[in-house]
């Protein structure tokens, strides 16, 4: 039996530190997340602008979202699933987006809003949708409200008084509108408005109303023309309305009888308030649960008398607050996933207050938490795919068509970065109603003020010079112009992240540069460095990258103006097994035994068609432990990716084996191999190349001490460590771009690769300062193969792509921007 056996190690990505100033808050703390990088801050609509955040040593990503409710080219509206109630269905958020936007009216961000109920198909709050009701009337812990006039409000309300009136005396409270699909109606008097998808068929009296105003809620009343009245059911449409009466409404509608022809009038008023301010005229409302913000502090008795503790949840949040001045909307997002830190409402809020929020309510969480822009899902939902939900919330143009440019911007709203990096800029085209037209814009020429600030080469990348200090850089196309602040920051001194490195032709790394700071570290850029090589026969240097020749050492040398960095390289290559150890000369290691006697070897006494090793006779004397450990304490060459040994246990007395490592920054590494399954061959993921060379401390046997009470054997030979390039297949370099096509698919980098054959290979993802992204081992198939990663958490940049197998290494370069 052979067993292979090396850890996986876990890789986050870094980015340089990018700091944004918020406004300060008196009673509210900004958290303490470490530095932000805004990945991307543009306007997507008129008075409506979208900011990405990543937060990388929390790890969090953030979407934000603030609405000028001033601008009358915006609206926000409240939209069920399907325009129906009840909808058991459900749409997913793309589908409200899609489904919503029609010429003058396009939905420009949806969020999901409210909890809702599967089986009943709707939403367990108060939702008002363009002035009317969708369903109850009554629940709500808070409600966010958007008026005609486009203020907003937060508020508590103790009821509504919905009712329909007429001059006739007549007068009925509406208990419900619309029904949910398990319970049925609710009440006596239910108004089917738009909204309903059920079909009516109870007994009852039906009233037929045709509006003849606009709906809203907390205003003057909407009349009705009466269209028909029968004992029959009559459906509703999407403009003929029915009032269904059933028990006592009826009593109290013969006294107070309509024809066909009167006008009734339909009243939706505040009753009253537990706290806040019912607007007047309010055209969409939002249940929130609860209110979190009030007034600009915590709001006590709401936010900490949550769902059982439930403002602590660490999970995935939708979080609406508004201005102090009532005409902005602020909206907030966080992912949950690997990517990203699941978050608490407490520590959004407090983030959220320190960029203007006086008001916060909480909307939906966990794995329905969703944003759509322009269509697209933007968040990896928390706990599996795309949830279909009952509600939105949608942010709406309401521009006239535009396809002229009127101005250019760059796609976020500064850069603050080191001296000696490398940032890609991308370019947007808007039209005059801040719409996007061309999320990438071409053709711009830039220019740096200072000249000294740094420049732009002709691929649109901005290399920052050697001072720190504050700038600009002006972009210019077609007689429009635009500017984004720039701030470097100066280092006092450049060094190495790693004095020494090991590499083979399977490991291709950046060399990774640190400038220093009395206060901070930042990554700087190796690529913006001249590099020389002082045996060019060990390795090469090409953009930052070293590739590995001949086996040796060497030291590389970088330059950039006055700055010399250097670092020591050794090139240990192999395409064979090294052998460790064969177990038949105890000079390699030290043996120790725990509960164990009697320990004697042979190299004679071998498994039949063994011609090596050695057998192990013992004898087991502790009923609870029993172990022998080998103390190695030896370096293994180079960057093997696994360790195999062969095992003979005709008795089945080893239960486990740890091996024992210290990495080249010292750090202990232990690995477990459970024998239960004898068939199995263990091995997992290399280390990364900065963590070798591998000292191999000690490989311990745990022994099963219900083994006792009789001398037990095994035998071990040939420990060897085991290389990337073993399959004796010549490595067919390919460090051109082209070897590997590469696109950005949204979020997702796609890397297409025409292999010759089936094998294992390695996919790596570095940032232009040499610090992995992502790596995993993939499985080449013989023909084109579409391989993916997953880029959400790298920020706006230049990053390497590298496939390494033992037939070929291909290098390419994306940009994210």
């Amino acid at each position: 039996m052979k067993l292979k056996m090396f850890g996986a190690l876990l890789v986050a990505s870094l980015m340089s530190p990018i700091v944004m100033k918020a406004a300060a808050a008196d009673v509210i703390k900004e958290p303490e997340w470490g530095p932000v990088e805004e990945v991307e801050s543009y306007t997507v609509g008129p008075g409506i602008k979208y900011t990405k955040y990543i937060y990388p040593d929390k790890p969090v990503i953030l979407w934000f979202t603030e609405i000028d409710l001033t601008n009358h080219y915006n609206k926000i509206e409240q939209a069920q699933s399907r325009d129906a109630v009840p909808d058991v269905q459900r749409w997913d958020l793309p589908t409200f987006y899609k489904q919503n936007s029609r010429p003058g009216h396009n939905v420009k961000v949806a969020w999901n809003h409210d909890f809702f109920s599967y089986d009943m198909g709707v939403c367990i709050g108060i939702n008002i949708s363009n002035g009317e009701f969708a369903w109850r009337r009554d629940f709500a812990r808070s409600l966010l409200a958007i008026t005609k006039d486009k203020k907003a409000e937060i508020f508590a309300h103790t009821g509504f008084t919905t009712r329909v009136v007429a001059d006739n005396g007549l007068s009925l409270d509406i208990s419900c509108y619309n029904s949910d699909a398990t319970n049925g109606f609710t009440g006596n008097c239910i108004l089917l408005n738009r909204m309903n998808s059920i079909t009516l068929k109870d007994a009852g009296k039906y009233i037929k109303l045709k509006p003849q105003g606009e709906w809203i809620v907390n205003g003057d009343p909407t009349p009705c023309r009466v269209e028909a009245v029968s004992d029959e059911p009559i459906q509703s449409t999407k403009t003929e309305y029915v009032l269904y009466l059933r028990g006592d409404a009826i009593d109290a509608y013969n006294q107070h009888p309509l024809s066909v022809g009167d006008v009734v009038r339909v009243e939706q008023t505040v009753a009253g308030t537990k706290w806040g301010t019912a607007p007047k005229n309010i055209l969409n409302a939002f249940h929130g649960y609860p209110s979190l913000v009030h007034d600009g502090v915590f709001h006590d008795g709401e936010y900490n008398n949550f769902e059982n503790g439930r403002e602590y949840e660490k999970s995935a949040h939708v979080l609406a607050g508004i201005s102090k001045d009532k005409t902005k909307l602020y909206m907030l997002i966080n992912e949950m996933s690997v990517q990203s830190s699941a978050i608490d409402c407490i520590e959004l809020c407090s983030w959220m207050v320190n960029r203007g929020a006086w008001d916060i309510v909480n909307f939906d969480s966990g794995g329905s938490a969703a944003i759509a822009v322009d269509g697209e899902m933007l968040n990896l939902p928390g706990r599996g795919s795309v949830r279909p939900v009952e509600d939105a919330m949608l942010a709406v143009s309401l521009a006239p068509e535009s396809n002229k440019v009127a101005r250019i911007a760059f796609s976020k709203s500064a850069i603050n970065t080191s001296v000696i990096a490398i940032a890609p800029l991308r370019m947007m085209a808007f039209n005059e109603y801040d719409e996007v037209l061309d999320k990438d814009l071409k053709g711009c020429s830039f220019s740096c003020e200072p000249a000294a600030l740094g420049t732009v080469d002709a691929e649109g990348y901005f290399h920052s010079g050697a001072e720190g200090m504050s700038g600009k850089i002006i972009a210019e196309k077609d007689g429009l112009r635009a500017e984004i602040p720039v701030t470097t920051i100066a280092v006092d001194n450049v060094v190495p992240k790693y004095e020494s490195v090991i590499v083979d032709k399977n490991h291709t790394p950046l060399i990774e540069l640190i400038g220093k700071t009395a206060t901070a570290d930042f990554a700087l850029s190796p690529i913006a460095f001249s590099w020389e090589v002082e045996n060019p026969d060990v390795c090469r240097v090409e953009n930052g990258m070293i590739y590995a020749g001949q086996n040796g050492t060497t030291v590389v040398t970088g330059r950039f103006g006055d700055v010399a960095v250097s670092v020591d390289v050794t090139v240990e290559n192999s395409d064979k097994p090294v052998l460790v150890t064969d177990f038949t000369n105890d000079s390699d290691f030290e043996r120790a035994l725990s509960g164990v006697s009697n320990l004697s070897v042979s190299t004679a006494a071998l498994p039949e068609g063994w011609n090596s090793g050695a057998a192990w006779s013992f004898d087991i004397t502790n009923g609870r432990l029993a172990t022998i450990d080998l103390t190695f304490n030896k370096t293994l060459f180079g960057l093997p990716e696994s360790l195999s040994f062969d095992l003979d246990d005709k008795d089945g007395v080893v239960k486990k084996v740890h091996f024992f490592y210290v990495d080249a920054l010292g750090k202990q590494e232990m690995r477990n191999v459970d024998l239960a399954d004898l068939n199995t061959a263990f091995a997992d993921e290399p280390m990364e190349y900065y963590r070798y060379p591998l000292k191999l401390t000690t490989m311990r046997f745990t022994l099963d001490t219900k083994k006792r009470g009789e001398t037990r054997t095994i035998a071990l030979r040939n420990m060897a460590t085991h290389y990337s390039a073993e399959s004796g297949v010549e490595t067919v370099v390919a460090d051109k771009p082209s070897a590997l096509g590469i696109a950005l698919r949204g979020e997702t980098v796609e890397v297409r690769y025409d292999s010759q054959c089936s094998e294992k290979a390695r996919l790596s993802m570095f940032s232009a300062t040499g610090q992995m992204i992502v790596a995993h081992d993939v499985a080449l198939q013989a023909g084109t193969n579409t391989l993916d990663i997953d880029a959400k958490s790298a920020g706006t940049g230049i990053y390497f792509v590298v496939l390494q197998s033992p037939s070929v290494r291909a290098v390419g370069k994306c940009v994210i921007r």
